[in-house]
């Protein structure tokens, strides 16, 4: 009963931490990215839609 407890109340305090860190966060940050591509949509959504070929083109990736 006493492991069940200690585990409830690290489970609280867990929540309560991120409650804490989530409302400290700024309200009206917004992040965003833009490119210019000298392609048509219809080239650069090929290529995206292209899971097999994604390792060719994404350094983050080594296979599909």
């Amino acid at each position: 009963m006493k492991i069940a407890l200690i585990v409830l109340v690290g489970l609280i305090a867990l929540v309560s931490v991120l409650l804490v860190i989530g409302a400290m966060l700024p309200r009206k940050h917004v992040a965003s990215r833009e490119i210019t591509v000298r392609r048509t949509a219809a080239e650069v959504y090929s290529v995206v839609r292209d899971f097999a070929g994604a390792p060719s083109w994404r350094t983050d990736l080594k296979k599909v």
